[in-house]
């Protein structure tokens, strides 16, 4: 429930609006808010510079993003107005949430269920068309072929889930009703939360070797930037498919074509590259592998029912600005912080 509106008139910029705007705007108005609207997500290839990106967004109160472009320190060190900054999405890893925490601001973001649950049925939506030959199949039958080889069943083979939150779990969840065995991999994960799905938790090198499909799921950090390499890569079965939805950054994508090209793994799914939109001669996009990759332009998991996202992401400014502290907050420890620094910009504001 959103704070009766105090009748101040609010800054926001939302960065990269998308076809959900409409849902935004109509919350940031109803609060008062006047809107600054930066270029829409559809042109990925068009990142702002940093400069750009700081004057689209000075004298702001809120940001509302997404996820095309960085906000480095000198971003919110060369805003002193801004509040709060709120992510359309879960993943926050463009941003320096350090930085946003020195500097007093609130970072949130939405990992709501029409999130996760739309991610879980999305991947194992490229799982099946992998199996099924999906991509071969479709060009065969535009072209009048009407034979093909087979493709495989999900039914008794081994899915390997590399990071178990609620997107991993929620995939396991489902297969576990398809007669799939699970492994997967998470240090941080509790047991009792792996016995919820029947998956078994094993260490990354037995995942790898043992399974037939492998599914990143995993909250990008410093520390496990390209988890899935060349090392990782050679330990999987040359009948195995690579599934990525998370974030590039997961994956080592020249590794990958490696291993496309010598045939050590039979073929890959990715809706996420690093950086986005991926280089045009890049081999992962340019047909080389033919049947054996699929790709789609980080949306495989967009559904109509994630405005909800938007509406939240709007929703969460709102409360922010209102002294309210949203549900969802990225760097919590700053809230103290935030609160004092809010109360001394109140009493800046005319």
């Amino acid at each position: 429930m959103l704070r009766k509106n105090t009748g101040r008139c609010w800054n926001v910029t939302v960065v990269e609006p998308d076809d959900r705007i409409e849902a935004i705007l109509k919350i940031l108005a109803s609060a008062k808010c006047t809107v600054k609207l930066g270029r829409p997500r559809s042109e990925a290839g068009n990142r702002y510079a940093e400069n750009e990106l700081i004057n689209l967004c000075q004298k702001m109160d809120g940001v509302i993003v997404n996820s095309r472009d960085r906000y480095t320190s000198n971003f919110f060190a060369s805003l002193p107005e801004l509040r709060v900054l709120s992510k359309v999405g879960r993943g926050v890893e463009r941003i320096d949430l350090k930085a946003a925490t020195e500097k007093g601001v609130l970072v949130t973001h939405t990992p709501n269920r029409e999130n996760y649950l739309a991610m879980a049925e999305a991947t194992i939506a490229l799982m099946l068309a992998l199996a099924k030959q999906l991509k071969a199949k479709m060009e065969y039958a535009r072209v009048g072929h009407w034979t093909m080889g087979s493709g495989t069943m999900l039914w008794g083979k081994t899915v390997g889930i590399i990071g178990f939150g609620r997107i991993g779990s929620r995939v396991a969840y489902l297969l576990s009703h398809w007669g799939c065995r699970i492994l997967a991999y998470s240090p941080t994960t509790p047991r009792e939360k792996f016995d919820l799905t029947e998956a078994e938790p094993v260490t990354l090198e037995r995942l790898l070797r043992e399974s037939d499909f492998v599914t990143i799921h995993i909250d990008i950090r410093k520390d496990n930037q390209a988890l899935i390499g060349e090392r990782e890569l050679r330990m999987m079965k040359e009948t195995a498919y690579l599934i990525n939805t998370s974030r590039g950054l997961a994956l080592d994508e020249e590794a990958l074509i490696r291993a496309l090209r010598e045939k050590r793994i039979a073929g890959a799914a990715l809706d996420v590259f690093e950086p986005e939109p991926p280089a045009k001669n890049n081999p992962l996009i340019t047909g080389e592998f033919g049947d054996n990759v699929i790709i789609t332009p980080h949306s495989i998991g967009t559904t109509k029912e994630q405005v909800r996202l938007a509406e939240v992401s709007a929703e969460n400014v709102v409360k922010a600005l209102n002294g309210i502290v949203p549900e969802h907050v990225a760097n919590p420890e700053v809230i103290p912080a935030w609160i004092e620094r809010t109360r001394k910009l109140d009493a800046k504001r005319p």
